[in-house]
């Protein structure tokens, strides 16, 4: 015979919904049957209250977060499942203020980031490169424009690298101008001209 205080739960149950189980045969229960009860006659709304904790996590948890991330989970899930088996700690006041304190810092430097690209963006937008190309013998360019050539002239022209990944180019195969996206990032773009002329 198995012991009789260890708990056998079906397999297609997760580790949270064993947690609630064993709140539930803990005594919490009868007070959720109560506020049924009171619900279905009419004492109380339809708003329900669930206790739930701030925990640490210590470890990466599937679906819930990476160690070392602060998140609210019920009350049945901390203290039968998360703590007891060390995958967690009770969040302190220290580690509350300590976490606002970080996202505080990334938000600042964030702004500061995106700052600095629409004032980057500012700049270069409306500017244009000038490229001198061969032409073949239909007077037409002879090859194409890479972006690694555009990413090179506005890097000559105004002393500003760019990766030639962040350049949204149309097929360049005649003399001409066209307009070339920047992407510089964090949702902030520039757009300048590319200026295609015969050697």
């Amino acid at each position: 015979m198995g012991d009789k205080n260890v708990q056998e739960f079906p397999d297609s149950l997760t580790e949270e919904q064993r947690a609630a189980v064993l709140t539930c045969k803990k005594g919490i229960l009868p007070f959720i049957l109560l506020g049924i009860m009171a619900f279905s006659v009419g004492l109380v709304g339809p708003a329900v209250t669930v206790s739930a904790a701030k925990v640490c996590l210590t470890e990466d948890i599937n679906g819930k977060g990476k160690k070392g991330d602060i998140i609210d989970v019920s009350d049945g899930y901390a203290y039968n499942f998360l703590i007891p088996k060390g995958k967690a700690v009770l969040a302190t006041k220290e580690m509350l203020l300590e976490k606002k304190s970080k996202d505080d810092a990334e938000s600042y430097h964030k702004e500061q980031e995106i700052e600095k690209k629409n004032v980057l963006a500012k700049f270069l937008n409306g500017k244009s490169i000038t490229l001198y190309c061969k032409s073949g013998e239909n007077g037409k360019l002879f090859g194409s424009i890479t972006t690694k050539e555009l990413a090179n002239a506005i890097e000559s022209t105004y002393n500003i690298y760019i990766d030639k990944r962040n350049l949204n180019v149309p097929e360049i195969k005649n003399f001409g101008s066209y307009e070339i996206k920047v992407n510089l990032g964090m949702d902030v773009s520039a757009y300048m001209t590319v200026n295609v002329c015969q050697e």
